[in-house]
């Protein structure tokens, strides 16, 4: 979405889960790189592996690799890690460990009340669509 001041904004969302990173990223000779107003360059991406740090809970494995990683909400549906029913308020939905470990490998990660997890991340982005 184009805001007034020239800046997008967008998030990344883990709720469920994580598999590949996330890049937002101009097309090449739509911007410029001399810094500026109008200053654009490659945005987001996680490239730390968070697969490599996913607890044996979480992990999705196919042919003996772990291809992804669950969320906790995923994982075990319960109320108290997808923050709904008697943990479905601000007071009685807390973060878990799960979410923490993620927290520590992307630390621009913020980790919401309701256990669902965002990088949010603002660049100004010109691209030609």
């Amino acid at each position: 979405m184009l805001m007034t001041n020239l800046t997008d904004y967008y998030d990344v969302s883990l709720v469920d889960g994580y598999n590949i990173p996330v890049f937002i990223e101009p097309i090449e000779g739509t911007y410029n790189t001399n810094g500026g107003e109008y200053d654009c360059k490659r945005a987001g991406g996680c490239v730390t592996d968070v697969n490599s740090v996913c607890p044996p809970e979480l992990q999705v494995v196919k042919n003996g690799r772990v291809v992804a990683c669950k969320s906790a909400c995923l994982a075990f549906n319960t109320d108290q890690y997808c923050c709904r029913g008697a943990y479905g308020t601000p007071e009685t939905c807390q973060a878990s460990q799960y979410g923490k470990i993620f927290k520590q490998v992307r630390h621009d990660i913020i980790s919401k009340i309701d256990e669902r997890i965002f990088i949010v991340l603002s660049y100004r982005l010109f691209v030609r669509l």
